[in-house]
């Protein structure tokens, strides 16, 4: 007759237990990430550093792992107190071999094969104790473990709590710092948006001025030319002032000169008059020079009374003048200042 032992109905119920090496290593991994992460949070509180995207994400695998780490434990403590449970009942079973697994003796077995019985029943007994030791010093290490695993667990929990915590002011830090960057982006834009306002208004009032400027230009032009004009208007009108003057005084010069010409030709005509007398005078005495001298003298002179009350030596001495130019001429040479009155009036 065989029998499976309680160690091999504890493994085919509850299955292999896990492997506590590889918790280990594990477990050493994620206290490493954690000691990278506290050294990175230390240096980024210390302000040595900021907290990079891949410092971010190792922090979130080390929060993800310790998730992990929690639901291990959880059904590492289930399988432990299923195992106790378990080893209670199988030491249950093995104090009481006959009660819970009587055996009646065959009247048809010899008596040999009742003591093998006994025997392998003695012995499944031993073996069954000492599993039963065996598993007590797995028990008692399992909880030793898991005690250690719970401290290093509170530990790992309190670190990322603190990573937690850290992360959290970061968090806050990245945001504030982030709030306070879009504040100034968006002074900024709003100082270009008033800059460039600013600038296309002062390109419409140089436009502006420029026109300004412009129009000043041509006003003050016209302005000179206006000026100039004016300055030439004023000439000539004193030009025609000088001329009309001019002409004035030439319209009274001849005015002048032809009165002064009356009067010559008045003159001339009288010296004529005198001229013709005279030649008159000149012939009758030739004509009565033979004639006694005392009548004739007393006859010439009567005559000469009557014609004329200047005589030959008094029309000598008088002079007449050039309306024009106020050269004399004596009497006699009438026809001379004729000639001469001719071409000064030319």
């Amino acid at each position: 007759m065989s029998s499976r032992s309680p160690k091999d109905l504890i493994k085919s119920k509850w299955g292999p237990k896990p492997s506590n090496t590889k918790s280990e290593s594990a477990l050493g991994k994620l206290k490493g990430e954690i000691a990278a992460l506290k050294t990175s949070v230390d240096e980024i509180t210390n302000g040595r550093g900021k907290l990079t995207d891949k410092d971010r994400q190792k922090l979130l695998e080390a929060l993800e792992k310790n998730q992990q780490w929690l639901v291990y434990d959880q059904q590492r403590e289930v399988f432990v107190k299923g195992l106790l449970a378990k080893i209670s009942e199988l030491e249950q079973q093995a104090e009481t071999p006959a009660q819970s697994c009587p055996r009646q003796p065959k009247q048809t077995e010899p008596e040999g094969y009742l003591q093998e019985e006994q025997n392998y029943d003695g012995h499944l007994l031993a073996n069954t104790k000492k599993n039963l030791e065996t598993e007590r010093q797995t028990i008692t290490r399992l909880r030793f473990e898991l005690s250690e695993l719970k401290k290093k667990y509170k530990e790992t929990q309190k670190e990322i709590r603190d990573l937690n915590l850290l992360l959290c002011s970061q968090s806050k830090a990245d945001v504030q710092r982030l709030e306070e960057d879009r504040h100034k982006m968006e002074k900024i834009q709003k100082l270009q948006e008033e800059n460039n306002a600013a600038r296309e208004k002062l390109e419409k009032e140089k436009t502006r001025s420029e026109t300004l400027l412009s129009q000043v230009r041509f006003l003050y032009t016209s302005l000179l030319k206006q000026q100039e004009e004016q300055t030439k208007v004023a000439l000539l009108e004193q030009q025609v002032q000088a001329c009309t003057l001019d002409f004035e005084n030439e319209k009274l010069d001849r005015q002048n000169m032809q009165h002064q010409l009356q009067v010559i030709l008045k003159e001339l005509q009288k010296a004529r008059t005198q001229i013709t007398q005279l030649e008159s005078l000149k012939q009758l005495h030739e004509l009565a020079f033979t004639e006694p001298l005392d009548t004739f003298q007393g006859e010439t002179e009567n005559r000469l009374k009557v014609a004329s009350p200047k005589s030959p030596a008094a029309l000598n001495d008088s002079l007449v003048e050039c309306p024009k130019c106020s050269i004399r001429y004596p009497a006699t040479e009438h026809r001379d200042l004729l000639a001469h009155v001719e071409y000064c009036s030319e």
